[in-house]
């Protein structure tokens, strides 16, 4: 399958000039959101916005291939940075299920990683064993094994309820975003591949000289379910090697406190992540190109 996968590509818009800044988007919306941020970012910037393969998709209403996959985007990812004839270390910002995507090729093009920034990291193979839990986690779970060919209005409440994109006491329906989200809603097919990816948390390591770790969306309950987000930073953190171009690692959460820090810088996103102000400075290295 991998070999066929290799030639698959994201659709890709490139804006702006200097230091590379490649953005991979979150799986509903897809390169939707990072809109706002590529406008700003290129005007001292090259900046390199990708599409998911399945948000591609399900704005085609077209069917998912049957062996569709994180790992797909991951290798179509790949391919797309290839055919852009990115080969040198970028700096690349990725959101949500992008920021899955986006581990795994950096787990795997090390050396083509200048810097990693994931927000809202949803990589569950980082627990192990031990899952998260609490009603948003449950909810998004049962949601997976429902979703089949099509996807309802109500499954779209449900999905926008736990991802917290609904503010508490409010309906999704009620929401300004409610009919982009509509015409978006098919990229939910995709919302079964973080469960299913699988991955070895001693084994995968990125070299970098240090990380921290953050909670995750789904960490409304107690320690130890909580620790998603901070495991796959521990585990990627590897150990030092002065050979590796990969200087910083970040793993942003929503939340204004954390529940333990691995060694190294942390920079803590205290506001909502729709507000743009708050991530603009939450990357501002990017617009230094440090």
């Amino acid at each position: 399958m991998e070999k066929a996968l290799q030639h698959v590509q994201m659709q890709a818009e490139v804006t702006g000039e200097g230091a590379p800044l490649v953005l991979i988007p979150g799986g509903l919306m897809g390169w939707l959101s990072w809109e706002p941020h590529a406008r700003r970012l290129a005007s001292m910037r090259k900046v390199i916005r990708v599409q998911l393969i399945s948000v591609e998709y399900g704005l085609l209403n077209s069917k998912l291939p049957s062996d569709y996959s994180l790992k797909m985007e991951s290798m179509a990812l790949e391919a797309t940075l290839n055919g852009l004839r990115l080969t040198a270390p970028a700096d690349l910002a990725a959101w949500s299920y992008g920021a899955a995507i986006t581990l795994d090729y950096a787990l795997n093009h090390q050396d083509r990683v200048r810097t990693l920034t994931l927000i809202e990291l949803l990589a569950l193979w980082a627990l192990g064993t031990q899952k998260p839990s609490g009603e948003e986690y449950e909810s998004l779970l049962a949601l997976c094994k429902n979703i089949h060919g099509d996807v309802s209005e109500a499954q779209l409440e449900q999905f926008v309820r736990a991802v917290g994109l609904c503010p508490p006491g409010k309906a999704p329906r009620e929401l300004p975003q409610w009919q982009v989200w509509m015409l978006h809603r098919r990229s939910l097919l995709n919302t079964s591949a973080p469960f299913r990816h699988r991955d070895n948390p001693a084994a995968a390591r990125l070299s970098v000289p240090g990380t921290a770790g953050e909670r995750h969306r789904f960490s409304k309950v107690p320690a130890p379910d909580n620790q998603c987000a901070r495991r796959a930073a521990s585990s990627c953190a590897g150990r030092r090697d002065a050979r590796r171009s990969c200087p910083a690692y970040r793993v942003y959460g929503s939340f204004s406190r954390t529940d333990g820090k691995v060694p190294g810088e942390c920079t803590t996103v205290k506001r909502p992540l729709d507000n743009r102000d708050s991530l603009h400075r939450a990357y501002g290295c990017f617009f230094s190109g440090k």
